[in-house]
Parts: structure tokens; C-alpha cells; sequence
């Protein structure tokens, strides 16, 4: 429809005007009679949402032909038919839509049932509670956030539920503690008190504004209060709706009045007299601006929609047919039996470049210049010369293009809107601006408007208005179409605004795969389509995990196996993996992942879901990296599994390592011996590990001669290794048992003979030194007798093993012990110049011995 200002209406300082957006289809229904609106309780989602119907029990119903059971019909918003949900479960209260457009049903045994209604899915039911069920729930909304929900009882309480995702309902404070008596429980056969209540949204909470009687409430969870009202509005209200700002508050009064209040009840907007008492079907707002009051057949034979405005000046529309009024943060949409029309103010912009007679706005005139300019009239020149030499505005031209770019975002007409935004780039030529704001403005709503036109269309019906759209958000919009089936529109839309990231086209191709996974078709030629299809876009970041998901869930193992195989990330490929039941086939792919974790995960897995270790250890046992792996988790986590593994697989050398740890883990020596010599027979079964085996039984008969030692020589010995054992027991000056010791473990001679040095000088035992000494040559020479001597500083008993080593070892020696005199002869001997050197420096400087070396160098 081209924009028809003769057709405004004026209201106050605003304009209105109604935009028809559909021919609904359902006119055609049972053979040309409709649907039938009077019939139904109607529920309209929001944001040019689709239509719900369901049968009204307080209005008599002619069944349709076929019809078995009560069913909850579905609507686009141009009336075409979605699908259907047979209801079999109580009768139903109310009707709402979430703000993910997920239908709300609220049923008199205070059950609340949510439905995806496109995909003909149940999603969510609860309970309203013990008390609700037992007073049984009269009336129902859904909040104006679509995010939950509040209900009234067939006694007066309310209860409410703040998110649908989380359902926990919570009583609301009640009025009637407040209320005098004949108002709280009601006049005898005068019915319920509650005669009218909306839902009100603060910041903190949910807040309901109930009329009761004469009487007006605010409740909210924690309290209940009665806002002052002045004497004359202290009337019964029958009706009641707060503004989609919530901030304003519309009642209709048992006299015929409208009032408009502020919701904090501090201002008084307007009154308005309708000279009806009769309460009006629906009491709605359109936009902000003004208050919609619907009665049907009031008495003319046709429905009436009366609109009032701020300052109580009012328009009227008539009807031939039932209307269902739907308002929007911008309008109010009116669906009929026939059409589907829009209602709103008319947007600033559009106002100032249509309005009747000749207009001054820079658009406006822009706008004319541009029709003059294509019918080459010499006008448009003055008119574009007059709006860049307005000296009241330098910046005229700037905001003539603005509004001509935002009038063509309100306008529903492609006509008007290529004629707008011709105007918007003449005026830009015109002025020879090269403003990159102004450019990407109008760049941007000329992207808009394709999405806008493709929404809009009768196919898909959501009639979105530019304001809309901008608060809905094309996430948002997205979702709803893929929630339709739309996803060839969704994908052109993603690709058109060049939208990226995994909620983009990558989401919509997820969806898509999903939905064609559940269709009967082989597996071979559904997996190469979902393949082929994202292979072509190059799509990066698709999911392959998550359509293998849904493959699972409609039973189509084969064909999540073969999706999987096209997933890069392994971290979702396996956990789905083991979820199928595919064990061996998650592990593989754990283990080419190169990922530990990954891996050892599966095999934690694996081995708690098998009924017996032996069959999982067979499992792994042909798997080399899985095993490995497995068993350095064992190490760490499972000792008793490892052995169990070690064991099965005659891996005995592993199975007496094991052992011998565990030996030192004992406090028990008796406990620890049996646990060696258990180790020492593991080692004996291979003769690989006969070293293992000997060293192991030799280290139990060491603890076995420990514990004798340490009982008798009453010091700790257990434990010590058999060098130091030896030590300690010739520190002790028994000899005896460190000759035994030496025979029982067959201590080499050499090695004896160094710990026995070295103890009997710590033990200053220098005669047994001497004795062991002249027992018999020794095996290690007589350094070491001399290196222990003076480390305890003894030179009288390191001189007489001097004499005994070796000559070229004695000079270095007897300079330490300060026998220079025996150096110097010694080297004399031996015609050593090194020698005398050493002596040289070894002694300080003394003359004397200086004069000995020089006496007898040759």
C-alpha cells in the first residue's frame, strides 16, 4: 500500500493510520465461512508472531468434520495454516507465547505446558504449586517479557513464575489484607473480588495491579499495597492494561470511564467518557501514545474499536467481523477473519515528508525535488538551492537525507521506499557529499529492507516493523527462522549481512543438518548431502559433533559414525563416541588425537563399563600406545589394576617391581622380607632377571641380619645399605660380626678393606688399624691408611704407612706430616727435580730445609 496521507487520522499531535499487511488465508476454511475467532481463545506471539487458537469452553462449538478431541491449531501471521497439538489435558485457561515463541498453555488444574509449536515439540511442563491446583487457576498471562508468567486462583491469590527456565512458583502477597470484607471476599452472589489485574514489570520483581470492587492494589512477592486515589476514581474497574513502556497505566471503570494513570499512581493523564458501562472485550495500548478499547457488536450490529489520546480526543473504527487486538512496542497489529492489519502513529519522518500541502521539512522537499527531477521539472533545482541556503539550518541537507533514509525504514510500500531512498542519494549528489556516516546509513537500511521484504512476505509472514527489527536483533530473527524451517532464508540472510561467528550460517547449517537427519533416507545419501552441502559454502566452524548428536537421537548410529568422521576437534567425536557405545572406535581416535587426557579418559571409561577387568585388559592389550598409556595412569591412580594387567600378561619383572615397592611401603620388617622374597621369586621366573632376583634376596637377608644386629648392638640398623651396615657394626669394634657380615654377603676384599679403614680410624682404634694393617698385604695399598691418619690429624701413625706406599707416593706425604728431612733424602734417591720442588714449596720457606735440598741436589 503507497503512502495514502488523505487516509490519516488525526489524534491529538499525532497522526494514524492503519496498514493492511495480509489477506488472511484462513477466509478460505471450511469452504469460504473462516475460522471462526468468536469460537477461540486467541494468542498472538509478538513481533509479528504466528496465531494460536484453541477452542473456547464458554462459547458454543461446531466441530469440523474428522475432529475427534480438542486440538491447539497454529497460524502464520498471514493465516496460514502451521500445524496442530491435540490437547487431551484439561481444560484450558489461557494461551501465551514465550520470547523465544514457544506456546504457553495454562490449563484450570494449574498445569502449565510449553510447546515448540514449529517443530510440533513438547518442551517444558510444571506445576503450579499444591495450593494453586486445589483453588484451581481462574485466569492466566504471560508477562510482557515473554520470560514468565502469573496466574489468578479461583479465590483470589495470585501466584507467579519469573522464568520459564528455571519454573519456580512463588505466591504473591495477597489484598486482601488491605480490603474491607465485602470487597475482600465479595458481596453474597456477587462473585469473585478481582474484576480486573495486568502485569507490571519493575526492576526488582514481578508486580500484578489488581482492581478489586472499588479498591485498586499493588502486589509483588513480598507486599501488597493500595495506592491513593482521589474520591472520584474510587469506582469498580472492569478493565485494565499497562503500557508497553510500563509506565502507564489504562482502567475502565464501571461508570464508562477511561482513565490513564501514571503506574506509581503520582499523575492523572487523562479521562475519557465512552457513554458505554458495558466492559470492552480488550483494553489495550498502541504504542505508548494512546489506549485501544475494543467492544464487539455494541449494539450497532458491528465491532468498534475506539482509540484515545492524551488529551481525551478519540477515533473510531468499525468492524463487520470478531478482531483479536495484538499490541506491539510500536502499534497495535488487528487480525480479523479476513485481514491482518497494522495500526500505528505515523513515524516522524514519514509525517514531515507526506504531510498534506506544501512542506518546509528539508526531507519533504528533498523528496519533491527528486519527483521533480524525474519529471525534468525546473522546480527541483529551486527546491534543492532552497534547502542548502537555509540559513536557519547549515545543516539542512544532512538532516533532508537522514529523514528520507529513516521514512524509508517505517514505510511497508517498495515503491515509497525506492523513492526515498532515491531522494536520500539525489540529495547526496546534489550536495556532493562524501559523508561515510550518511553513506553507511544508507547502505545499511537498504540491506534492512531486503531482510524486511523477504520476512514479510506472505510465505513466511512475520510483518516486522524497522523498529522491530532493530529491537528484535537479526540473531533473534535467526532463530525464528530456523525455528520455521526457513533455513534457506536464514543461511541468505547470514550470508547477506555478512554475519559471522558460530550463530551465523554455521548455526543455521547445524539446524538444517538436523532436521534432515530425522527424514527417512539412507544413510549414504544423507550424510553426502549434509557433507556436500557444507563443503560447498566452505563453512568454517559447523559442528559436525553436534548433527551426529541428533542422528544418535533418532537412532541412526551408522550415519553419526560417518558425520563424526568429518568433525576435527576429537574432543567431540569421542565423548559421543562412548555414549554410542563405540568403545574401541573412541579409543582409536583418542589415541591418533595425540591428546593424554583425551585418551586416558576413554580408558577410564572403557574399564568402568566393563563387567570384568580381564576382558577390558585383553581389550587394550593389542593397543601398544592405549596400553601405555593405561598403565601410566594405573601408576598414578590404580596399583591394583596395573598388577592385575602385569599378572595376566606374565610381565613378571613388572609384577616383582611392583612388589618391591610395595615392600617399602611396609613398617613391618617381617612383612617387608616376605614381600622381597615373594618379588625375588617373580624375578626367578625369567632368567632375564637373575641379577633382579639374586640382589633382591640378598637385600631380604641384609633385613633379615639388620634386625639381628640392631637387637644386640641396640642401635638402628634397618634399612641401611650393607656398606654402611658394615661400618657402623667395626665402629662398634666388633669384628666379629663385620667378618661375618663381610663372609655372608661376599663383600669383595677390597671394598671390606676400605670401609674397615675408614672406620677404625673414625673409631680412633689405631692399634686394631695397625694389627689389620700387618695381617696381610693389602688389597687397596697404604694411601688410604695415611688419608684417614691425618684426617684425624695423626701423624705419628701416618708416618708408619708412608714408609709402606709406594716411593714416588711418599714425598707428598711426609711434607704433609713436616718430615722434610726423610722428603728430601727421598727424593735425592730417587734424582727427582720435581720432587725437590715440591718440598720447596711445602715448606715455607724454611731455611733449613732449603738448605737440605740444596746441599743434596746433584
Amino acid at each position: 500500500m503507497s503512502v495514502e496521507p488523505g487516509s490519516w487520522q488525526q489524534l491529538d499531535n499525532r497522526f494514524y493510520r492503519r496498514v493492511e499487511l495480509y489477506e488472511m488465508d484462513w477466509i478460505h476454511k471450511d469452504g469460504g465461512q473462516g475460522i471462526g475467532l468468536e469460537q477461540h481463545m486467541v494468542a498472538v506471539a509478538p513481533f509479528g508472531g504466528s496465531i494460536a487458537l484453541a477452542r473456547d469452553p464458554k462459547v458454543a462449538f461446531k466441530a469440523r468434520a474428522g475432529q475427534t478431541r480438542p486440538t491447539i491449531d497454529i497460524y502464520s501471521a498471514a493465516g496460514f495454516y502451521i500445524n496442530s497439538i491435540k490437547w487431551d489435558k484439561g481444560r484450558i485457561v489461557a494461551l501465551g507465547w514465550t520470547d523465544e515463541e514457544l506456546l504457553v498453555v495454562v490449563s484450570e488444574d494449574a498445569n502449565v505446558n510449553i510447546f515448540n509449536v514449529h517443530q510440533n515439540a513438547f518442551d517444558k511442563q510444571f506445576t503450579l504449586g499444591q495450593i494453586a491446583v486445589t483453588a484451581g487457576i481462574r485466569e492466566a498471562k504471560v508477562c510482557p517479557d515473554g520470560r514468565g508468567l502469573v496466574v489468578l486462583t479461583n479465590d483470589d491469590r495470585f501466584f507467579s513464575v519469573a522464568n520459564f527456565h528455571d519454573p519456580k512458583p512463588r505466591r504473591l502477597a495477597s489484598f486482601k489484607d488491605h480490603a474491607q470484607p465485602d470487597e475482600a471476599e465479595g458481596a453474597e452472589g456477587a462473585g469473585p473480588a478481582v474484576t480486573a489485574w495486568d502485569i507490571h514489570l519493575n526492576e526488582r520483581s514481578i508486580e500484578v495491579i489488581v482492581a478489586a470492587r472499588r479498591n485498586v492494589y499493588v502486589l509483588d512477592p513480598t507486599e501488597a499495597w493500595e495506592p491513593v486515589l482521589s474520591e472520584n476514581q474510587m469506582v469498580a474497574y472492569t478493565a485494565m492494561s499497562v503500557s508497553p513502556s510500563g509506565r502507564l497505566l489504562a482502567l475502565f471503570s464501571e461508570t464508562g470511564k477511561i482513565w490513564v494513570l501514571s503506574t506509581n499512581f503520582e499523575e492523572n493523564i487523562t479521562t475519557f467518557d465512552t457513554q458505554s458501562k458495558i466492559a470492552p472485550r480488550q483494553l489495550v495500548w498502541c504504542g505508548s501514545d494512546s489506549v485501544v478499547a475494543y467492544w464487539d457488536q455494541l449494539g450497532t450490529g458491528t465491532d468498534t474499536l475506539l482509540m484515545v489520546g492524551p488529551s481525551s480526543k478519540y477515533i473510531n473504527y468499525s468492524y463487520a467481523s470478531r478482531l483479536q487486538l495484538v499490541p506491539e512496542i510500536d502499534g497495535l497489529r488487528i487480525i480479523s477473519e479476513d485481514k491482518h492489519e497494522f495500526l500505528q502513529a505515523v513515524p516522524d519522518s514519514v509525517e514531515k515528508i507526506f504531510q498534506l500541502g506544501f512542506s518546509r521539512h528539508p526531507g519533504a522537499m528533498l523528496y519533491m525535488a527528486r519527483q521533480g527531477y524525474d519529471h525534468k521539472d525546473p522546480m527541483a533545482d529551486d527546491l534543492i538551492r532552497k534547502i542548502r541556503e537555509d540559513d536557519t539550518n547549515p545543516d539542512a541537507l544532512h538532516l533532508a537525507i537522514d529523514q528520507c533514509i529513516e521514512a524509508a525504514g517505517h514505510e511497508w510500500n517498495a515503491k515509497d521506499q525506492r523513492g526515498l531512498l532515491k531522494a536520500a542519494k539525489f540529495g547526496e549528489y546534489q550536495g556532493c557529499i562524501n559523508d561515510s556516516v550518511a553513506s553507511d546509513n544508507f547502505v545499511d537500511m537498504c540491506q534492512t529492507l531486503r531482510v524486511l521484504h523477504h520476512l514479510r512476505d506472505y510465505h513466511i509472514a512475520m510483518p516486522l516493523t524497522y523498529k522491530q527489527y532493530k529491537l528484535l536483533t537479526t540473531e533473534v530473527i535467526i532463530d525464528r527462522l530456523i525455528a520455521r524451517d526457513k533455513f534457506w532464508l536464514a543461511y541468505e540472510i547470514c550470508g547477506y549481512l555478512k554475519l559471522t561467528g558460530t550463530k551465523s550460517t554455521c548455526r543455521v547449517l547445524e539446524h538444517w543438518a538436523t532436521k534432515l537427519v530425522a527424514l527417512d533416507g539412507s544413510d549414504d545419501r544423507i550424510s553426502s548431502k549434509i557433507i556436500q552441502m557444507i563443503e560447498t559454502e566452505n563453512v568454517a566452524g559447523v559442528s559436525y559433533a553436534k548433527i551426529a548428536r541428533a542422528a544418535v537421537m533418532e537412532g541412526k548410529p551408522d550415519l553419526a559414525i560417518r558425520l563424526l568422521d568429518c568433525e576435527p576437534k576429537f574432543s567431540e567425536q569421542v565423548p559421543l563416541l562412548l555414549t554410542m557405545g563405540e568403545d574401541n572406535l573412541a579409543l582409536d581416535k583418542a589415541v591418533s588425537s595425540g591428546d593424554t587426557a583425551l585418551a586416558q579418559f576413554v580408558l577410564l571409561d572403557m574399564y568402568q563399563k566393563k563387567a570384568g577387568k580381564g576382558d577390558f585388559i585383553s581389550n587394550i592389550a593389542s593397543r601398544p600406545i592405549a596400553r601405555d598409556l593405561f598403565l601410566q595412569y594405573c601408576r598414578e591412580n590404580e596399583p591394583e589394576l596395573l598388577r592385575d594387567f602385569y599378572y595376566s600378561h606374565d610381565v613378571f619383572n613388572e609384577t616383582a617391581n611392583l612388589e618391591v615397592a610395595d615392600a617399602y611401603k611396609e613398617t613391618s620388617l617381617d612383612s617387608k622380607v616376605a614381600l622381597l622374597k615373594k618379588a625375588a621369586a617373580s624375578y626367578g621366573s625369567s632368567r632375564e632377571f637373575t641379577f633382579h632376583k639374586k640382589a633382591t634376596e640378598e637385600q631380604a637377608k641384609l633385613l633379615q641380619a639388620q634386625k639381628g644386629l640392631q637387637e644386640s648392638l641396640k642401635q638402628e640398623f634397618v634399612g641401611l645399605p650393607l656398606g654402611d651396615t658394615l661400618y657402623m657394626v667395626i665402629l662398634h669394634g666388633d669384628q666379629v660380626k663385620a667378618d661375618r657380615l663381610k663372609k655372608d654377603f661376599t663383600v669383595p676384599d677390597k671394598r671390606f678393606w676400605w670401609i674397615k679403614v675408614k672406620a677404625l680410624a673414625a673409631a680412633n682404634n689405631f692399634s686394631e688399624l695397625e694389627r689389620f694393617a700387618k695381617s696381610k698385604k693389602s688389597p687397596i695399598g697404604y694411601e688410604p691408611f695415611v688419608e684417614e691418619c691425618l684426617i684425624k690429624n695423626n701423624r705419628f701413625e701416618a708416618k708408619k704407612y708412608i714408609e709402606r706406599c709406594p716411593e714416588e707416593a711418599r714425598v707428598p706425604y711426609y711434607c704433609q706430616i713436616a718430615a722434610f728431612e726423610e722428603a728430601v733424602e727421598l727424593a735425592a734417591k730417587l734424582k727427582s727435580e720435581d720432587m725437590f720442588q715440591a718440598i720447596a714449596q711445602a715448606c715455607n720457606g724454611r731455611r733449613d730445609v732449603l738448605k737440605m735440598i740444596s746441599d743434596r741436589r746433584p
